[in-house]
């Protein structure tokens, strides 16, 4: 348990506290007015989000569904 990590949702309680660890399986990208938004970027302005997000989830089986919270 001595291993040191980034990851802002560990480090900020979100996985351990609100949902347990897991190992991502695909990769998903957020983005506002054409900029990707990363785990723990805090948005600087409520303008920023605005408009709608755009939501890219990839993955080879396009019968998968997903729950977005």
């Amino acid at each position: 348990m001595g291993s040191i990590t980034s990851d802002p949702l560990i480090l900020g309680r979100v996985i351990g506290d609100v949902i347990d660890y897991f190992t991502p399986t695909v990769k998903m990208t957020l983005t506002y007015n054409n900029k990707e938004i990363f785990n723990g970027y805090e948005v600087p302005f409520p303008s920023t989000v605005s408009t709608k997000p755009r939501i890219r989830i990839g993955g080879g089986d396009m019968r998968s569904l997903f729950t977005l919270g």
